[in-house]
């Protein structure tokens, strides 16, 4: 296994079983390393217990705490402003904060928090669609990555057309998540003309943001 592997979801490892107690980064990462792998490298499949590794090793290497290194090497240089991490106070103080919600059979209900422990950078952190694009923005424009690097990271290590971090289809780069009750779609065009950033608080199954997200760049480029 290499760390292309753990990058773009061909690991083939096992990951760990997500629970809401809290649990310490040595604690996830041996219980990733306990329960192996269950195939080769190659085949795609998508699993954030790679990023809890990826998260790991950066630490290692760079003997930084992984949020000083994110504040420092993405968040500032891209004048993010409105993002930081769900395990401090800066979110619950924010007047910004929305709530996750979950609208199942036309009953609204607020969407159940995990511990964020377990999210060890994967899903620990919080922004708002500005700093969305941003990110975006600085990413494609070579802010954060030299051309090289980021055309490294864009190339698809799949069938799935997912590089490290985008699905590079053929008319978007894209990215796409949910968490309680959140989900977000964003993405831009190879040329780096159109970019679309899509948030949303309630969790509509009827209702895809990555089919949204299509229709408006057809819309855009029609």
């Amino acid at each position: 296994m290499r760390l292309f592997n753990l990058l773009n979801h061909t690991s083939g490892i096992f990951g760990r079983n997500q629970t809401n107690q809290a649990e310490t980064s040595d604690e996830l990462v041996n219980e990733i390393k306990a329960n192996g792998t269950v195939g080769q490298p190659g085949r795609w499949h998508y699993l954030d217990a790679n990023y809890i590794i990826l998260t790991k090793l950066l630490e290692k290497i760079t003997h930084t705490d992984y949020r000083t290194y994110l504040k420092q090497h993405i968040i500032a240089p891209s004048y993010m402003t409105g993002t930081g991490f769900m395990n401090d106070t800066t979110y619950q103080q924010s007047k910004q904060a929305s709530v996750g919600y979950e609208l199942e059979k036309g009953h609204m209900t607020p969407g159940a928090l995990p511990n964020f422990s377990q999210l060890f950078g994967v899903g620990d952190m919080y922004m708002n669609p500005t700093d969305m694009y941003l990110f975006d923005r600085a990413l494609f424009t070579h802010k954060l990555l030299k051309s090289d690097s980021l055309n490294a990271m864009l190339k698809p290590g799949s069938s799935s057309q997912y590089g490290m971090g985008f699905y590079n289809d053929p008319a978007l780069i894209v990215n796409r998540g949910y968490l309680s009750g959140w989900s977000v779609s964003n993405g831009f065009s190879h040329g780096g003309r159109i970019y679309i950033v899509l948030f949303s608080n309630v969790r509509n199954h009827a209702i895809s943001l990555s089919d949204m997200n299509s229709k408006i760049y057809t819309q855009l480029t029609n």
